[in-house]
């Protein structure tokens, strides 16, 4: 166990038991540097003299920070959650946030194209590629059937942990499939 954070050499830590190539081009590029705090536009590092450096950061999570690091009122909503022993990680449940954000949105589209829709939402661009490649492969499928429309056809077969199958269908979890718990 390390007793205390002073004096460890994070980026020498770092090359050797995280990530060799990028520690060693941090290095070359004398980026290896450890932030610990950050606001707004701002992260702050410790020189070698241990004065505390202010860096502007232009990269901004590559563009994931939009509102800056430790936006005020995201905290405020943060902790209210916390306080209030919101779960965060409920995975075979109806969430409700996802279920308000969903009918807005379903109300928003129908209001102007009159068709009802579902709404898939990614918590990354990984995961909104990967939703919008199935919807393309789903319509691929099905659009030269007659009446075709997502909300009735789908079936979205989800793999979660320890091998479980949560089948999706319209409106409702149908089934909950256990396989070959490990």
């Amino acid at each position: 166990m390390i007793a205390s954070l002073e004096n460890i050499d994070f980026s020498k830590l770092y090359t050797e038991y995280s990530k060799p190539n990028v520690g060693f081009l941090l290095k070359t590029l004398r980026l290896d540097v450890s932030f610990h705090k950050a606001y707004g536009n701002s992260v702050f590092y410790f020189n070698d003299q241990k004065k505390e450096i202010e860096v502007l950061d232009c990269l901004a999570g590559y563009g994931s920070l939009l509102f800056g690091h430790n936006y005020s009122e995201f905290i405020k909503i943060i902790k209210a959650n916390l306080d209030n022993l919101t779960p965060f990680s409920v995975q075979a449940s109806c969430r409700m946030g996802a279920a308000l954000v969903a009918k807005q949105l379903n109300d928003m589209l129908c209001s102007r194209f009159q068709n009802e829709y579902i709404t898939t939402l990614a918590n990354s661009g990984t995961e909104a590629v990967e939703c919008a490649v199935k919807h393309a492969e789903l319509y691929r499928k099905n659009k030269n059937k007659k009446d075709y429309r997502i909300s009735k056809k789908i079936e979205l077969k989800l793999k979660v942990l320890l091998r479980m199958e949560v089948i999706v269908t319209q409106n409702n979890f149908s089934t909950l499939l256990q396989k070959n718990l490990i």
